[in-house]
Order: structure tokens, then sequence, then C-alpha cells
């Protein structure tokens, strides 16, 4: 058997059938170029069939590690996801595609197995951050030696002069002292 792909005759009719899954990100096809994957997938499957529908609810969890946007510092953090969905059979290949989804909580299942390894990967890639910050306070890296003013300041002055600023930046400048002065009447 696959990782995570369940037989539909083994899960039990009216009842809920629970399993708690660990596995490599590799075996379900989760690897990208810029996340690495420190810690198993932790899977909490929860299953009903009623007849030959299956209704499945899924959460998943994963250790990652980040480079920050900010300071380029690499930084480790959990991502979740929950999804629920329901599983109907079909004899059409089509309706497994998931451009072919009835509504956004319906998939369809084949063969009298279900395969929930797609559906978890999916669902752990759209939760990674894509802009991925050590914390919300980083100061990043000066402009111009390239310390990271979080590990301490460095001795370069910024001069942030007007002639410094943006065009669109000034505009809008502009436009907000106008607006302060029409309080004002």
């Amino acid at each position: 058997m696959k990782v995570l792909e369940f037989k539909i005759i083994e899960i039990p009719e009216d009842q809920m059938y629970y399993e708690k899954i660990k596995l490599d990100a590799k075996k379900i096809g989760l690897e990208l170029d810029e996340v690495e994957f420190v810690s198993p997938i932790e899977c909490s499957v929860k299953l009903i069939r009623e007849r030959n529908i299956v209704y499945a609810s899924i959460d998943a969890s994963v250790d990652v590690q980040l480079e920050c946007r900010r300071c380029l510092e690499l930084f480790q953090t959990k991502i979740s996801t929950h999804f629920d969905y329901q599983y109907r059979p079909t004899d059409d290949p089509k309706k497994l595609e998931s451009e072919f989804v009835d509504s956004i909580s319906t998939r369809y299942y084949m063969d009298e197995s279900l395969n929930l390894a797609d559906e978890v990967r999916q669902a752990l890639i759209l939760e990674i951050p894509v802009w991925p910050l050590c914390s919300e306070d980083c100061k990043g890296l000066c402009p111009k030696c390239g310390q990271n003013l979080n590990k301490g300041s460095c001795s370069c002055e910024l001069d942030i002069t007007s002639s410094d600023k943006s065009k669109k930046l000034a505009i809008l400048g502009e436009l907000l002292e106008e607006a302060k002065k029409k309080e004002k009447v």
C-alpha cells in the first residue's frame, strides 16, 4: 500500500476510522528549493464511510527551515494545515484531475482506494509563507554595510534627505499635508 492510501473496504461503515501517520516529505513529493523539511510530516486522518462515500478530515504539520527575507538568516517554524473533503467513487479518470472538481469540498476516487497524498502535499505547500520572516520585528540588514541589525547596530550613518526620497513617496507626503490642512479648516 502507498503512503496515505486507504482501501475503501477497510474503512468501517458508519464508524470513525482514525490513524496517526508520520512520513518523510519526500514520500509524497514534497520537495521545494527554498524550504528544508526538518521533521517528518505528522498527519492525523479521520475517515467515515457511508456506503461508497468517504468523509475525510485531515490535520497535517511539519517543521520547516526557511530564510528570512529581511535579514537572510535561516530560521525554523512549524506549518500546519487542516482540510475536510468528501470523496465519491468515479469511473472517469478525468474527474480525478483538480480542474474537474465539482465543488470545493468534493473529490473523487477510483479503484476502491483513496489516496490522500496529493491533498496533504498541496495543503502544506499553501501554508508556506511567500515572504518568510524570522520575526515580525526583524530589523533586516543595513543597506550600506550589510550588518544584520538584529545582532547589533552598525557605524553607518543613514542620512535620508528629501533628495533621497522617492518622487512617488514625496507626492504622497504632499497629499498628506494637504489633507491635514483641510482638516484644520
